[in-house]
């Protein structure tokens, strides 16, 4: 029987018009009052590696995660402590938190003088290129990008609070979120070759707000996609703490 051209046609036809309904339009997602700038920010930073040009799907833990420091003096230990209380406060009413503990966990801190962070890539094999003042070294589930253990190097004993800073820094992107950008000049993920390194970073509202967006309405393994229905749907309602107003 003679197959009818027409019916590639009708198929072609349906198929662009099942993607068009599908894609993520800059009107839809300017009616919703989303800032063009503000959606690169969380896609970026979710969806991209630090030091690569690729995608990735979203990486996060799947439940609450142990941390223990196996290096580092009296002071590197109070800013590890102080640190988790900051992220565990962000992440109040999600179902992440950070627990110090001794021993085992599945997140090992090691402070050490600046210069012999080498050490500790050394004994966990960690691959981190010029990471002279900070690292982190994450293990994955290959299947479903959740998180299932990471290595954090610091070092310790900088001047003021740079070593807080850095470690701050080392830990937020053991949750998930890796990938610096150019965006925001208050942001912890902020980089730029234009502007000096910032040697304080804290978490500023929109951190904390992505922080509690990436808990609260993605999964492991998220790609896109289903990131940017999300921040259509839910990124305007999530407020930067559990108390506090929404973010804008």
């Amino acid at each position: 029987m003679r197959r009818s051209k027409l019916i590639p046609v009708l198929a072609a036809a349906f198929l662009v018009s099942v993607l068009w309904a599908n894609c993520p339009h800059p009107q839809t997602e300017h009616a919703r009052g989303l800032d063009a700038k503000e959606i690169d920010f969380v896609l970026e930073v979710l969806l991209g590696l630090e030091n690569s040009i690729h995608r990735y799907p979203v990486t996060r833990w799947t439940k609450s995660a142990s941390v223990t420091v196996h290096a580092g003096g009296p002071s590197f230990r109070n800013d590890v402590e102080d640190v988790i209380s900051e992220i565990n406060q962000t992440l109040a009413g999600t179902n992440m938190s950070l627990h110090l503990i001794q021993g085992e966990a599945d997140i090992i801190i090691e402070g050490r003088p600046l210069g012999m962070l080498w050490k500790t890539k050394d004994i966990y094999k960690c691959e981190a290129w010029g990471a002279d003042f900070g690292f982190v070294c994450p293990t994955l589930d290959k299947s479903s990008g959740a998180m299932l253990k990471a290595v954090i190097g610091v070092a310790e004993n900088l001047p003021g609070k740079r070593t807080r800073s850095v470690i701050l820094e080392e830990l937020v992107q053991a949750l998930g979120p890796q990938n610096d950008v150019p965006h925001y000049p208050d942001s912890l993920f902020f980089e730029s070759d234009e502007h000096p390194l910032n040697w304080e970073k804290t978490l500023s509202p929109r951190d904390q707000q992505l922080l509690r967006f990436l808990y609260l309405h993605l999964k492991p393994g998220d790609n896109e996609a289903r990131v940017r229905e999300m921040i259509e749907t839910h990124w305007k309602s999530v407020p930067a703490s559990p108390s506090g107003p929404t973010y804008d």
